[in-house]
């Protein structure tokens, strides 16, 4: 796999056309050359898998351009791309004999630019035993959105170079107030299932009191080369004529990509708290270099009509329906941030928000991924994340609360009234008890205003977040529930608008926001399930996304254990045939799990652990199991002890059938380990084995994950017991991609620096 080098857009080629055309005299055998895509469109951060079949052995060049045309390279052959539009040449390296090659790239956050244009896919392929010319692929669309890759967007100004229009407003809506400007964060995420996403706060210009939380869902995508491209009443030509292709310009219409349908929704705050407003769309969303029509630089540009659903409930203020709201954002600089985390459920209570009488169950998590935290130099906090009840994952919400008015210690009015909270805390957890947790040093926000807009079941549900009694508090114990650095706060859940269905929601209810907050650089690579084990008390070994886990004591012993700042538990089996095991209240509720890894057909699984001296032949780690038959599983990570001295066991099942090796991985009883296996399809599929960070041994083994079935879910032993692990465990993960040996090594070291 490779990083795709095209970070510039330079036209200058990695691999010449020139040295191509005088490569050694191979000619085409007749042989037609197969290309395809895994998927249609792909996100920034994402591994791209291109298939590649044609002659045996047949050298492989890749070509990427911006646009379609013809291109007659003397003694290889015509190109489906344009000249001017070639951005690179590739060595792919051969095909197999079989004529067969699977190629990967990384396309990387910093190559932003490649979802600005359009791009386009060729491969030749020189057969090794015949003269020129050589075997052409077809052209193929390689898209590319920015995913979670941050994109921010906002008012950037009008070049007048190239325009006329008017700026300094990112919103215009006459009957709303007039002009709006996009408050700190405001950012697009496209997405690789074709829809996208506009969420910010906005905030009066003509009438700065007046706030609005703003969220915009848009479908139906349609890019250059699709049959409704471009669609009806695009494109919205706003720039000067001098900007566009043939005019001197370096814009291309034909370069934007377009949203044909989009609900909106905006949730008053200020002198509009109160009020809620649906923004109908009116004519397509057009997406790309120059379509904001204020500049040449990345810019959207849409209309909608608006219809008011609540007026605000001052009375004083009357919003109009049916009047025309304009979006114009260019891609600004995100706002600086001082803080930028993961926002995770809490390990104990499990949930990251408790919202009452909106679900039989209070408790609800972030989904789709982690929450994220960000504190901004301005002294404002956004907290957003997708959240889904606890009992029913059909009942959700996507949240955007705003935080202002920041207190640090030792600034005026520090701590304000009524905190810090921390009543719910251990009182052994407090540092004039001994523990670790400071309350004097938290900092708070004195103002807090959210929307948390429906889905699913609770689609059309807009609810609008205020402060309820004390402020929000941040830092190590700040959650309300441990000493992991955090954050909580009391909201009132205020509903604007009910769902679209059948769900009913209260006029007004109590909710409270508990979270652990976590260093988090790259949100695509968090585990989908980890464990600390850090709660020391209770018969609960809480996951940070609910995932929890039950101890299971029969014939035998499961003890919290603290070693220095590293938390785990003690399995005391007593005999060889012990039961003691973590399991799930409902060993058969593992679909998230399953879903996951057969998603991506790929995995990680790490543990650290001491592992005690009882032999004990088979001693399940993990394992995504049924029993003890081979077949009967999807994956085993397994420790066996024999006189002191322990090695790694590996299983995993494809649809081509089951692995199970002994492997070169080997430990002293009590010594502390850090034992890893990720099976890794990119460059021929392997199974491989890391010990405290370092590979050490490696099975090629091919297939997916098709064939495997909802399974229990077991640590520490195999479901139903009989096969017990000994020994002290700290830590486990399971990720749904391989990890390369950097990422282990780093995670590995972490762990043996705390011991």
């Amino acid at each position: 796999m490779f990083h795709l080098p095209l970070p510039q857009l330079s036209l200058g080629l990695a691999v010449s056309l020139a040295s191509l055309s005088s490569a050694p005299a191979y000619a085409a055998d007749g042989s037609d050359v197969a290309l395809s895509l895994g998927q249609s469109i792909y996100a920034l951060g994402e591994t791209a898998q291109l298939s590649i079949a044609g002659p045996d052995n047949g050298s492989v060049c890749l070509i990427f351009g911006t646009s379609k045309g013809e291109f007659e390279v003397p003694g290889i052959g015509t190109l489906g791309l344009e000249a001017g539009g070639i951005l690179a040449a590739l060595d792919g390296g051969s095909l197999s004999s079989t004529g067969e090659l699977n190629f990967d790239f990384n396309i990387g956050c910093e190559q932003e630019a490649l979802a600005n244009i359009p791009l386009f896919v060729q491969v030749l392929v020189f057969p090794p035993s015949n003269p020129l010319p050589a075997c052409v692929s077809e052209v193929i669309p390689l898209r590319v959105v920015n995913g979670e890759c941050e994109r921010c967007i906002g008012d950037t100004g009008t070049d007048s170079a190239v325009s006329n229009q008017v700026d300094g407003f990112a919103i215009n809506a006459p009957g709303l107030g007039g002009r709006f400007r996009f408050m700190g964060a405001s950012d697009i995420h496209e997405n690789t299932d074709g829809t996208a996403t506009v969420s910010a706060f906005l905030e009066g210009i003509d009438q700065p009191g007046r706030r609005f939380g703003m969220q915009i869902e848009l479908s139906g995508r349609v890019d250059c080369g699709d049959a409704a491209f471009p669609p009806a009443s695009g494109p919205d030509l706003k720039l000067l004529s001098n900007a566009y292709l043939g005019s001197g310009g370096t814009i291309d219409p034909n370069s934007w990509h377009y949203y044909t349908a989009a609900e909106g929704q905006l949730a008053g705050f200020g002198d509009a708290v109160g009020a809620s407003v649906r923004l109908d769309l009116d004519g397509p969303v057009q997406v790309g270099l120059g379509a904001d029509g204020r500049s040449t630089g990345f810019g959207l540009c849409a209309n909608f009509t608006s219809s008011i659903q609540a007026q605000p409930e001052d009375g004083s203020t009357t919003l109009a329906s049916d009047i025309d709201v304009s979006m114009v954002a260019g891609q600004v600089e995100c706002a600086a941030t001082n803080v930028d985390k993961c926002a995770t459920n809490g390990e104990v209570d499990d949930h990251s928000f408790w919202i009452r009488d909106y679900a039989p169950q209070r408790d609800w998590m972030f989904v789709d991924g982690p929450g994220r935290w960000r504190e901004f130099t301005d002294g404002t906090a956004l907290l957003e994340g997708r959240i889904e009840n606890v009992d029913d994952p059909e009942c959700c919400f996507d949240v955007s609360v705003r935080f202002d008015n920041v207190l640090f210690p030792g600034q005026f009015g520090h701590p304000p009234e009524g905190s810090p909270q921390v009543g719910s805390l251990d009182p052994d957890l407090l540092i004039e008890n001994g523990g670790s947790v400071d309350s004097s040093t938290f900092h708070y926000y004195t103002t807090t205003e959210g929307v948390m807009f429906g889905c699913k079941d609770f689609e059309g549900a807009v609810v609008r977040i205020d402060r309820r009694g004390t402020s929000y508090q941040v830092g190590t114990g700040a959650n309300e529930k441990d000493q992991d650095f955090g954050a909580s706060g009391w909201l009132y859940a205020i509903r604007l608008v009910g769902p679209d269905g059948d769900k009913t929601l209260p006029e007004s209810s109590f909710a409270d926001i508990n979270v652990d907050l976590a260093n988090c650089p790259d949100f695509m690579q968090l585990p989908v399930l980890a464990f600390n084990f850090s709660s020391l008390a209770g018969t609960t070994a809480y996951e940070s996304q609910g995932f929890d886990m039950e101890f299971n004591e029969a014939d035998g012993e499961i003890d919290w254990v603290l070693e220095g700042d590293t938390t785990g538990l003690t399995f005391n089996q007593s005999h060889l045939f012990g039961e003691a095991s973590l399991v799930r209240p409902d060993e058969t509720d593992n679909e998230h799990l399953l879903k996951s890894l057969q998603d991506s057909n790929a995995f990680t699984i790490q543990a650290f652990f001491r592992q005690n001296s009882m032999d004990v032949p088979w001693a399940r780690i993990v394992t995504f199991s049924s029993g003890t038959s081979l077949m009967s599983r999807n994956f085993s990570l397994i420790g066996r002890m024999e006189d002191g001295q322990g090695q790694a066991v590996v299983r995993m099942r494809t649809n081509h059938g089951l692995v199970s090796e002994f492997v070169d991985a080997t430990w002293d009883a009590g010594e502390p380990v850090a034992l890893a296996m990720s099976y890794d399809r990119t460059g021929g599929a392997h199974l491989k084995v890391f010990l405290n960070g370092v590979e050490v041994d490696r099975i090629s083994w091919d297939g997916d994950f098709d064939d495997w079935v909802e399974r229990p879910f077991v640590i520490g032993n195999e479901a139903g017991g009989g096969r017990p692990f000994g020994g002290e465990l700290y830590d486990v993960k399971v990720w749904n991609r391989p990890l390369s040996e950097e990422e282990i090594l780093e995670q590995s070291t972490g762990f043996h620096a705390g011991l």
